[in-house]
Parts: C-alpha cells; structure tokens; sequence
C-alpha cells in the first residue's frame, strides 16, 4: 500500500502516463530514451530523455541536453518535467536549478491527465531558452577565478557556518573538507574557478554524499545509490546544488 487518495485519483500505469510524451519526440528524432527506473520500492518512477546538441563550455568540458520525467504512485509528487543537463566528463547532474530545481510542468493523477501530458511537447521550445540562459551562467563562473580564501567563504555560506557557528560540526567540517578536495581534485576540476566550485558540488552530492537509507540497511549497495539518487534530484542534496548554483552564479 503506497498511500490512501482521494475519489478523484487515478493510477496511471507508466506507459500510458509517460508515452505520450516519449513516443512523438523519438519518432520525430526530437530525443532519445537514454535510461529509465524506479525509486522507493516503486513509489516514484522517472525517465530520462536526451535531446540532440551540447552545451560546450571548452574543448574537454562539454554538458548533455536532456529532460527528467518523474511521478509517483504514493502522492509524493505529481507527474513532472524538469531540463537536466549532465557533465560528461564526470557524469554529474545539474536539474532545473534556473528558476528552483521545482518541474516545468505539473499534472494531477485524473482521468484527463493522459490527454493533458501531451500539452508538455510546449516543453521543448521552453528547453532551447533555458539551455541559452544556463550556459550564460556558466560561462560567467568559468571564467571567474576562486582562490581558497574564497572557497573557504564559499563553503562556508553553502553549509550554513557563516550565520551559525554552532553549525560546524565534525560531520559538516568534513563534508566541507570533501567539496573543498574536489574542488581542486575533482573530475575535469582545476580549482582555479567558480565553475570547479559548483562542479566540487554536483559531484560531491552525486557521488559522494552520505546517505540513509529508509527502513533499510546502508550495506546494501542497491538500496544506497537509490537513496543517493533520490537525495541528488528530488531531496536534500538537489537543495545544496541549488544553494551552489545561487552563490556562484551572478543574478543578472
């Protein structure tokens, strides 16, 4: 039993939820289904599309173009999209962080939701903007330097120490400790810019973070990096990449 809903809700199965959307932007050679799973013993189901095109921030650092389909069986959340992007040469996600990392668009569990997701093919005109005013961001903080003075503050605000002193403690300082390594150790990182830092971030969070694992054991390799992938796009470790993403980049 995933949850107790109202008479207005209708269990959709996943094929009759998610092809409308994917089978007209594969046949027209809009995208491609790149991967697809389940999270939470099933509860929340996701597919990930990508589209053609690159996002080419220097000759070795180049970013995918795709979009996220997400929706749950347990009223944690309606079906969504959102634009990710991943870094190819260290595999981490950035997910709609313009704007909040919240969905492009949202539907209800009725009986007319079929008929609606086909009104998120407007989608793909909305993800030639986003990945025009993502790049500008980046390129904003790939070329601006960061010594360690500044990825010291940086972390500091990201972890929440600058206001609250008590904040830091031993599990924080090395989670601190662990941004600040692969700022300068990191997957395609030179910790010399910005743009190392939010990347520090997204791998950390992707790949690194600590995590638990609900009513399970975290010696089962499986239920972690369901636990981690969870965290990384939908909890608290798409809020600190967030976080990253409104420190670094510029507003304007």
């Amino acid at each position: 039993v995933f949850g107790v809903f109202g008479k207005g809700y209708e269990p959709i199965q996943n094929r009759d939820k998610f092809g409308p959307f994917t089978d007209g932007l594969v046949a027209n050679g809009e995208a491609i289904i790149h991967s697809a799973g389940a999270l939470n013993g099933g509860a929340l189901t996701w597919v990930y599309m990508q589209l053609p095109g690159e996002l080419k921030v220097s000759d070795t650092d180049v970013l995918t173009r795709g979009i996220l389909l997400t929706d749950s069986y347990d009223g944690s959340r309606a079906l969504g999209i959102r634009f990710m992007n991943v870094r190819q040469i260290c595999c981490n996600t950035m997910q709609g962080i313009i704007g909040g990392r919240g969905a492009q668009f949202r539907g209800k569990h009725t009986v007319n939701l079929v008929n609606r997701v086909n009104e998120a093919r407007q989608v793909m005109g909305l993800e030639e903007a986003y990945s025009q005013m993502l790049m500008r961001g980046i390129e904003k903080v790939a070329q601006e330097a960061m010594d360690k003075a500044q990825l010291n503050q940086f972390l500091e605000k990201l972890f929440g120490v600058e206001e609250d002193a008590d904040a830091l403690t031993t599990r924080v300082r090395n989670q601190m400790d662990k941004v600040g390594d692969l700022f300068y150790h990191g997957l395609g990182n030179n910790g010399e810019t910005r743009w190392d830092a939010l990347n520090a971030v997204t791998e950390y969070v992707d790949h690194h973070r600590d995590v638990r694992v609900a009513g399970g054991s975290n010696k089962d390799p499986m239920a972690v990096s369901s636990a981690r992938l969870n965290g990384a796009w939908f909890g608290a470790g798409a809020d600190i990449k967030q976080r990253a993403w409104d420190l670094l980049v510029p507003a304007n």
